[in-house]
């Protein structure tokens, strides 16, 4: 099966289905970085795949035609503070869209319950920066890794943190208006004594209410300045360690040999999302893709690189 045969296939499924969508404008995000890293990876039919950090098992689900089996793994319960999602979602998406040979199980990246030489390949999608003690993770799928297995990793860039502020104060301004919002309707539904039941839809969990300066500093730490996305002490520090150069050390570092690193965009969404809204600057941005794969292949814009894609080796080469 060609790969975009098959995007095209999965997308008309989840679109039927709107409740497996993980939120508006996801596939429109996702499904092209899926695909581009897929068509670099180049995986084998006989191969098995363990994924870590699976999500909503959209990357899994991508996957499965092109391997023998896929292990997909992640956190096994909803945890805000270290991006996990819970497992519930990917064994959905993955029961509703008929997918044979994926497995979904829980797993800590850090400590994997899987014996050595086990996989052929081992894939992080976007999960390596959310990991505590990366190289730690990194040696675990070194370790579950066969004899010459290959790490693939989708990885954050330095200029995706560079832009992240635009996203951080656009997404917090919202909750402000959206909270003056809820405070306005709540000041009328006293004065007009209706019942709170009737009004009070989309009120935030309690666990996550900022009520006063003490809460705001706990939820937003570092304010003015944007929290890390990722597992780090701070914003500044992430750019730094999301150079490529800086990856591709780590991977070193943790036994590995690198064989390819290829920027995977440099083109930021940010400024698109912000002024078109998010599901129109990422379907434009999706536009610009052949000028951004250009735009991508040039060495001296390494350093503004949205996402990276690093494939690595166990063993000499």
């Amino acid at each position: 099966m060609k790969i975009k045969d098959w995007r095209k296939n999965l997308e008309s499924k989840i679109k039927a289905e709107p409740e497996l969508n993980t939120w508006k404008g996801h596939l429109e995000l996702r499904l092209p970085e899926l695909q581009q890293i897929l068509e670099l990876a180049n995986l084998q039919p006989s191969e098995t795949v363990l994924e870590l950090g699976c999500g909503n098992g959209l990357s899994a689900a991508f996957y499965s035609p092109f391997a023998s089996k896929i292990i997909a793994t992640d956190l096994p319960h909803e945890d805000h503070a270290k991006h996990a999602i819970g497992l519930e979602k990917a064994k959905r998406l993955i029961s509703k869209l008929g997918v044979t040979n994926v497995e979904v199980m829980p797993a800590d990246a850090q400590e994997l319950p899987f014996e050595n030489n086990t996989f052929d390949v081992v894939i992080h999608m976007f999960t390596l920066e959310h990991v505590p003690d990366k190289e730690k993770a990194l040696r675990e799928a070194l370790r579950v890794l066969k004899p010459n297995g290959r790490l693939i990793m989708a990885l954050p860039g330095s200029g995706w943190s560079l832009f992240y502020p635009i996203g951080f104060y656009t997404e917090l301004g919202s909750r402000v208006l959206g909270r003056l919002k809820r405070k306005l309707m709540k000041s009328n539904r006293t004065e007009m004594n209706t019942r709170p039941e009737d009004t009070d839809q989309g009120e935030a969990p309690a666990a996550h209410l900022v009520t006063d300066w003490k809460s705001f500093r706990k939820v937003y730490p570092h304010f003015p300045i944007p929290k890390p996305h990722g597992e780090y002490q701070n914003y500044f520090e992430e750019i730094y360690e999301w150079q490529p150069h800086r990856w591709e050390e780590l991977v070193r570092r943790s036994g590995f040999q690198p064989i390819t690193m290829r920027v995977l965009s440099v083109l930021p969404r940010a400024p698109f999302c912000l002024t078109l809204g998010k599901v129109n600057g990422i379907r434009l941005h999706n536009r610009l893709g052949q000028l951004d794969r250009k735009l991508s292949s040039l060495r001296n814009l390494r350093n503004l690189s949205q996402g990276i894609y690093l494939e690595a080796v166990k063993g000499d080469i």
